[in-house]
Parts: C-alpha cells; structure tokens; sequence
C-alpha cells in the first residue's frame, strides 16, 4: 500500500491553510459574524394554543417572517414529547407590530392561542463573558508556552501556539462565512477545540521527541516526523 507522505507536501497545505484564513479573515472583518439571541437579546413570548402544536410548526410560521433562528420551547417537563400547547418563544427584539403581525400568522395556521406574556430581555452573552472566555484562551496560550518550553523547548512552544491559533481562525472562518448563528453553546465549543488542540499537539511533539533519540542523520525531518 503506498503512503502518502502530509509532512513532505507541507507546502501545499500550509498554501490551502493559508487561503481559508486568508477568506476567513477576510469574511470576518466584511461580514462579520451571525450573533445570536444570546449576544444579541430579544424578546420572550409565552404563547398557550387551543391545541398541542410541535416545534417545527411554530418555527415554520416564525420563518415566514424572517424569524427562523428564535429558540422554541414546549411548555413540559418531559424531554420526549413531541408537542404542547404551551410554548415559549424567545426571538430577536421585534415591534408590537410585528409581534401583532406574527401572532394573527400563527392563529391562522396552528389554531386559536393566547399570548400569557410578553417581555424584552438583554442578552445572556453580555461582554464581560466574552472577555472572560477571550482572556482564557490567551492564558491558555501563555501557560502553554511556558510547559511546552519547559517540556520541550521554545521552537517547539511557538509552534504549538501557531497551530492552536489557526485552529481557532478555522473554526471562526467556518462561521462567519457560512453565516452561521453563535450562541452560548459556541463559546464552550470554542474553547472545547483550544483543549482538543492542546492535547493533540502535546502528543505528537512527544512522539517526535521520542523519535529524536533514533532519529538517523540520512533521514529527513519529513521522515522522522
């Protein structure tokens, strides 16, 4: 079976690494990224219908109107049922207009219903978080430089923290260019990937270390590694 040598054809992906950033670096900068509710804050609406409705009907009704990406919750306890005739919604801030518009919208197609509250709320993601999950990842960074040095040596260091921050750009480029939505649940997904990389580049350089020790002088770096 013949092997594909990655490391010997470094220039061709450090090229293809280097346009995705390049686009996403980009994108970030004239698109910027798709905020969710949570960054964002919205509206609450607590909604009773006259009969049990399900998620993607009520979500189908709020598409129409250009609210798609609202959080939907069936009024229960129980985690399997599959609708309900409470429900509550939180979208992006909408007018009263609006919220009039929707609401005659969805009486329409799911059936009688009544709206038991209304209510604005700030985001759950406010800047103070964000900054906390941004200082994380840069201590992670410092503290990282510092074990793998320590570990290993510098060049070593400064490696790893490359490849961890191009995993992050990575993940960001995918976001903002598929415009997808960032909640809460990115911010521990971001941070999720910077644990994943740390650990991924620890055992690696480990086996090159080890490899270090029987490593020929007629071998290449590309065979070694």
């Amino acid at each position: 079976m013949k092997k594909f040598s990655i490391v010997q054809h470094a220039k061709i992906f450090f090229s293809i690494t280097a346009i995705v950033l390049i686009v996403g670096i980009v994108s970030m900068f004239t698109r910027g990224f798709n905020l969710g509710i949570d960054f964002t804050g919205g509206s609450i609406l607590d909604v009773k219908f006259a009969q049990p409705v399900t998620v993607s009907q009520v979500r189908s009704v709020l598409t129409s109107h250009d609210l798609g990406n609202s959080i939907i919750q069936l009024g229960s306890s129980d985690q399997q049922v599959e609708s309900s005739e409470s429900v509550l919604i939180r979208t992006g801030l909408i007018s009263d207009s609006q919220r009039v518009e929707v609401m005659k919208d969805m009486t329409d197609k799911l059936g009688q219903n009544e709206v038991l509250r209304v209510e604005n709320v700030g985001a759950t993601v406010g800047k103070d978080l964000v900054k906390s999950a941004v200082g994380a990842v840069v201590l992670s960074w410092v503290l990282m430089i510092i074990y793998i040095t320590i570990r290993f040596e510098l060049r070593f260091a400064l490696a790893a923290i490359v490849a961890l921050i191009i995993d992050v750009l990575v993940t960001l480029t995918w976001f903002s260019v598929l415009h997808l939505e960032i909640d809460s649940s990115f911010v521990a997904a971001l941070l999720t990937v910077v644990g994943y990389s740390v650990n991924g580049t620890i055992v690696v350089f480990d086996r090159i270390r080890e490899n270090l020790h029987t490593h020929r002088r007629s071998e290449s770096l590309g065979d070694l590694v």
